[in-house]
């Protein structure tokens, strides 16, 4: 048996063997982040009219994904709206965004946690989050900045000719 394990031959299958579980690790993990964008945009194509504008008139379909903005775990910008477990903003390209509050959201005003009451329209925002299967970020985080504070703005996305 020690003479099997010590054979150049079989540590070379070994290593070809576990060269290719990798490979197959790697591209389940690929696999599955695709899926999970893959729903996130779903989501917010069917919920898209409904996130903003409350319920779709009869004969309205889903909105093409295309122009829909890419980042899904979080945003920067301005907030044009506030309900009680969501807000909505828009960033430096003008896309909106809805926002999911869940309950262990941390909402911080400088060195204060708040609840979503303290968050204004016209505020300046950064959420950190999630995507969620209705196409909104589930907030984790929220840092609102003050009046006098300046937030750094992402660089607009170019345009594709």
């Amino acid at each position: 048996m020690s003479n099997i394990s010590h054979s150049k031959k079989v540590n070379v299958a070994l290593i070809i063997l576990g060269s290719i579980a990798i490979i197959f690790i790697v591209f389940a993990l690929g696999v599955y982040v695709g899926y999970r964008k893959a729903v996130f945009a779903s989501g917010r194509s069917d919920n898209y009219y409904q996130d903003f504008l409350g319920n779709a008139p009869p004969g309205f379909g889903p909105v093409p994904i295309g122009g829909m903005p890419g980042n899904t775990h979080g945003i920067i910008g301005t907030v044009i709206g506030v309900a009680s477990t969501s807000i909505v903003v828009r960033d430096s390209d003008n896309d909106e965004q809805s926002v999911q509050i869940l309950p262990d959201t941390i909402i911080r005003l400088m060195d204060k946690t708040i609840d979503v009451g303290g968050v204004a329209v016209g505020g300046a925002v950064a959420v950190i989050g999630e995507p969620t299967s209705a196409g909104q970020i589930g907030a984790h985080f929220i840092r609102i900045f003050g009046a006098s504070s300046s937030i750094p703005m992402p660089p607009r996305a170019m345009p594709m000719h």
